[in-house]
């Protein structure tokens, strides 16, 4: 993918960038959804470190992320192209089925 997107010029290159820090955020934000899920789900499970104010830290890491995002989207400031949103579009969909491969192994 690297050596395809050095052939292609530096247009291509910066779609991949910013389709790449896209795809960054929105794992930023499963990251913070699994925070929040796990302390509501399993309470006792060990953590090798403790957040003090649960609620306070995950309502402003969910705020910071959701703003982010917005920077992204068609009406915020740095939103993308319809190039990088088919990128977009072209992972999540490879993404979803290798996990769809994957789960289907396992069984």
């Amino acid at each position: 993918m690297c050596a395809l997107t050095a052939l292609l010029g530096s247009g291509a290159l910066s779609w991949f960038v910013n389709a790449s820090s896209f795809g960054t955020v929105v794992m930023y934000f499963m990251v913070v959804l699994d925070f929040i899920v796990l302390r509501i789900r399993e309470p006792q499970l060990p953590r090798p470190y403790k957040v003090r104010h649960f609620k306070l830290v995950s309502l402003f890491s969910v705020i910071g992320v959701l703003f982010f995002i917005f920077l992204y989207l068609p009406m915020g400031p740095s939103s993308l192209s319809g190039v990088e949103w088919t990128i977009v579009l072209l992972w999540f969909v490879a993404g979803s089925l290798i996990s769809m491969i994957c789960n289907k192994n396992r069984r």
